[in-house]
């Protein structure tokens, strides 16, 4: 039997794990780094707007659009070179996201193949769906705002060619561009965010499976009391696939908890809820953990004392 740990772990981690959170990690720099400056620049245009046109001036109106295009064209690169990063790794995660592939890949025959997707298959929309159509929508949402940008820069440039008066007509037009973007741009931030049904749901597939894990090395123990060696081969065979998929289930919860808390701010952050949250992902660590270091196929003890270590750790 091959090592389903290896398989499984190197398909979460590498293909997918990693480049998930590095996409989160990139949105969210790019929100902190950048909402100061959408804020700033609505101000100013307020400010702008709200002056009679009896009270405007060349110097109000070449500073407003010096400022903005300075703004803009920063924010314009920054728009492109995220944009351009996250569909990479989109493209890196889709092309290895078939797990049959990737496990026939790794040398199993088709029997073995057949065998972990009975145990992983109907999960793997239920646990990865939602952060995928969440990275899905981020890429949506910065070719959004790349458009939106990339129209204000074309007029701020050409602002200073206009005449006075002309610069003024364009005036709304620009605004309603940048309050476009700006509109845009929290929704990108809202769409970082972990909600409570997203998190339960993966909380639910882990601790659901760890408690079919128990019940059969319950009856497991039953089975070695009572010295039925014929079915306890069988047993064997069941509790290592099972522990394949808790540990495969393990990894894409913490990775969702990493994610919640990468973005997560201020006094929500210091609630109940996160100490709860964080008492949790430390259980699971610790889980997974020592799953990784016994080796979830093979590597672990399935005697008497093997399970009744187990059942400690579950």
């Amino acid at each position: 039997m091959s090592n389903y740990k290896r398989i499984a772990k190197s398909f979460v981690d590498g293909k997918v794990q990693k480049n998930m959170f590095f996409i989160f990690m990139m949105v969210q720099k790019l929100i902190d780094d950048t909402a100061p400056q959408i804020e700033e620049v609505n101000a100013r245009i307020n400010t702008f707007g709200r002056k009679s046109f009896s009270s405007l001036n060349r110097r109000d109106t070449e500073e407003y659009i010096g400022r903005n295009r300075q703004n803009a064209e920063k924010g314009l690169q920054w728009y492109r070179v995220t944009m351009n990063s996250l569909g990479n790794r989109i493209a890196i995660i889709s092309s290895n996201f078939g797990l049959t592939k990737f496990l026939i890949e790794n040398g199993l025959n088709e029997d073995e193949v057949i065998e972990v997707q009975k145990e992983v298959n109907n999960y793997w929309n239920q646990t990865y769906s939602p952060l995928i159509s969440k990275v899905k929508t981020m890429d949506i949402l910065l070719y959004s705002l790349y458009i939106s940008l990339s129209k204000q820069v074309t007029m701020l440039r050409r602002l200073p060619q206009l005449s006075y008066f002309e610069a003024l007509e364009s005036f709304q037009e620009l605004k309603e561009l940048f309050d476009q973007e700006r509109n845009t741009f929290w929704d990108l931030a809202k769409s970082l965010e972990i909600t409570r049904e997203e998190l339960d749901q993966t909380r639910n597939l882990f601790y659901t499976q760890r408690k079919k894990l128990v019940e059969m090395l319950k009856a497991h123990s039953k089975l070695i009391k009572e010295g039925m060696s014929a079915e306890l081969a069988m047993s064997e065979g069941n509790i290592r696939k099972s522990l394949v998929v808790l540990f495969y289930f393990a990894g894409v919860l913490l990775i969702i908890y990493n994610i919640k808390s990468l973005t997560l701010k201020g006094a929500i952050k210091r609630g109940f809820a996160k100490v709860n949250e964080s008492l949790d992902r430390k259980k699971v660590k610790k889980i997974e953990g020592i799953l990784e270091d016994k080796g979830v196929d093979s590597g672990v003890d399935l005697s008497q004392s093997g399970v009744s270590y187990l059942l400690d750790l579950l």
